[in-house]
């Protein structure tokens, strides 16, 4: 059975805050493409730069969900995120599935150094 995108989004917010690479991609298909004010990613090896990447500029982050819309194939995320690094006030992501799987994540965030 496919995963609803509220299933599939909790799991990936427990990766994320896990920091595992590998659910982290389980949750994307494989020709995910990933949106930023930086640019296009693409595919698995896309996904993984962008987080390698993200959570490496506030290691050890403690992210919090402050509110998600769902449609029945997308969902709209605001959200925060602090570390001893610094912070970021200002997430939102939107994610559109495929198949139980994410396959467009759009990305928007300001890290606040400590």
């Amino acid at each position: 059975m496919t995963r609803s995108p509220q299933e599939t989004l909790a799991a990936h917010f427990e990766a994320v805050a896990s920091g595992d690479m590998e659910r982290l991609l389980a949750h994307y298909s494989e020709d995910a493409t990933i949106l930023t004010g930086q640019g296009v990613l693409e595919g698995h090896s896309g996904v993984e730069e962008f987080f390698t990447l993200a959570l490496r500029s506030l290691p050890g982050a403690q992210f919090a969900i402050i509110d998600t819309t769902y449609s029945s194939d997308a969902a709209l995320v605001h959200w925060t995120a602090e570390s001893g690094a610094g912070r970021i006030d200002d997430g939102v992501d939107t994610f559109v599935f495929k198949d139980g799987d994410i396959r467009l994540h759009t990305v928007h965030f300001t890290v606040q150094q400590a």
